[in-house]
């Protein structure tokens, strides 16, 4: 099933309305409407404080709703000291490491030089980003999805 379909059942099986699930999350009404009604919507558009917040009214795990599996309990990766650095920290330990300057990683991953110098100061800065930048992020710094969506997994809870 769809994720916007998994959202709305839920809604639904809680016996909320749409309107009371946007005004809790503090979405406008039409905003999450478009998620509800849109497949890909949750990932282009709404920042990721605000799904996680629509999520957290529906008491909906991030990884089960995605589909993702943990990198560190299910996909067996290991999990280095580094993720476990403010996110702001690790963005810009992995872009020196990788001998890019802040316009290069801006580049990368289609945005400006003040964008990642602002990722890089503000450990929060991921929050107003929409999942699908996070993602291209992630690809471009090798850094597993759910430590820069800062997630954690229920079962190994990393």
């Amino acid at each position: 099933m769809d994720v916007n379909k998994k959202i709305k059942v839920r809604r639904q099986e809680l016996g909320f309305t749409g309107v009371e699930v946007a005004n809790l999350a503090g979405l406008a009404i039409q905003d999450y409407f478009s998620i509800e009604m849109h497949v890909n919507e949750i990932v282009l558009y709404p920042h990721l404080y605000e799904v996680k917040e629509i999520l957290r009214i529906l008491k909906i795990d991030f990884l089960d709703l995605f589909e993702m599996h943990c990198d560190f309990c299910e996909e067996d990766k290991q999990y280095l000291k580094d993720y476990s650095l403010p996110r702001n920290e690790l963005i810009l330990k992995r872009r020196t490491e990788m001998g890019l300057s802040a316009s290069e990683l801006g580049d990368r991953i289609g945005f400006e030089e003040g964008a990642v110098n602002d990722m890089e100061k503000d450990p929060n800065y991921l929050e107003t980003w929409a999942i699908d930048y996070i993602k291209n992020l992630s690809r471009v710094i090798d850094v597993p999805l759910q430590i820069l969506l800062n997630i954690k997994c229920f079962k190994c809870g990393r």
